[in-house]
């Protein structure tokens, strides 16, 4: 997975380009994930956390094979992050 935000808009169908410095920050827990060869090997869970809330769980299966899954705080608050880069975009066309 390349970013939470990004994983977020292809599960609600939304797709458009956002800056990296427009996502969000997060710790992971990697206590029940399996590091073999750093790559298609791994497999296990990952627990996204902003300010100790849980927010995504991710579930890898071996390498690009993942499953995740927003926590309701993890949903609303990526959605007021999508609205937010949205509405950057729209202020930011000239017309």
């Amino acid at each position: 997975m390349t970013s939470l935000v990004e994983e977020f808009m292809q599960q609600i169908g939304v797709n458009f380009y956002f800056d990296d410095e427009d996502d969000i920050d997060f710790t992971i827990d990697l206590s029940k994930f399996n590091i073999i060869d750093g790559e298609e090997g791994d497999y296990g869970t990952k627990e996204y956390f902003v300010c100790n809330k849980l927010i995504a769980t991710e579930e890898v299966y071996g390498g690009d094979d993942y499953n995740v899954e927003f926590t309701e705080i993890g949903s609303e608050l990526l959605k007021n992050k999508v609205r937010y880069i949205f509405e950057k975009k729209l202020n930011s066309i000239k017309g």
